[in-house]
């Protein structure tokens, strides 16, 4: 939170005196990415010391957790489904704590908005830019997730941490491409559905995001250049 704050109320003179440069969001996202990824790797080295580092500490707890469940609760499908995703769980933590922090930002400033409290204008969402260095940090976590032990479980966690921006980025491709278009609350709703319910929509969704980050998308195939203004 004091970070988003923080970082959030950064601003610069602009190209002229009344103009205003405030931080952007997507190097905010970046920001509050590298520090999740800082925290995975740091708890990766404090509990290598361990037996089977900090993946044997997960299993265990995971295994541990459905031993006390009741027994008309326990299922050995369920079980065995825990289990495989016990590795991943630090992964699948700090993409929560991003997409709740960044969710909470935007609540928060659009509240502030209507109460005339903000101190900053509402960024284009839509507009979404990220730095660079994310695809790098793909790329880093990508080749040490196929390496064996830690360092693999590290890059497999890792990788699922940096992909995130990338599915903010996505949904602001679709949002851009969608603007004019007939029923786009609908196609809209149906995107934001399915991300929920299926888990290929979101990989759909980085995937967007990714090839936008390289050939950018929105500035190609908005259906007008009015499009790509701030809303």
């Amino acid at each position: 939170v004091l970070i988003v704050t923080r970082q959030g109320l950064l601003s610069r003179r602009g190209a002229t005196p009344e103009a205003t440069e405030w931080y952007p969001p997507g190097l905010l996202l970046g920001w509050l990415t590298s520090y999740a990824l800082a925290g995975l790797v740091a708890a990766s080295i404090w509990l290598s010391g361990g037996e089977d580092g900090m993946t044997g500490l997960i299993t265990r707890t995971v295994s541990e957790l459905v031993r006390r469940l009741p027994p008309e609760a326990q299922n050995p499908r369920v079980a065995q489904v825990l289990l495989a995703m016990a590795p991943y769980v630090p992964g699948m933590m700090a993409t929560l704590w991003l997409i709740i922090i960044a969710g909470n930002a935007a609540l928060a400033q659009k509240l502030l908005t209507r109460l005339g409290w903000n101190r900053r204008p509402t960024p284009a969402y839509s507009m979404l830019e990220l730095p660079g260095w994310l695809l790098g940090a793909v790329a880093v976590s990508a080749l040490a997730s196929l390496m064996s032990g830690q360092i693999g479980m590290t890059g497999r966690n890792g990788l699922i941490i940096s992909l995130v921006p990338f599915l903010f980025l996505g949904l602001a491709v679709v949002h851009v491409l969608t603007r004019g278009r007939p029923a786009r609350q609908f196609v809209l709703a149906g995107v934001y559905m399915m991300l929920l319910m299926f888990t290929w929509s979101a990989t759909l969704l980085v995937g967007i995001g990714i090839i936008e980050q390289w050939v950018r998308l929105r500035r190609r195939f908005a259906a007008s250049p009015d499009d790509l203004e701030e809303e």
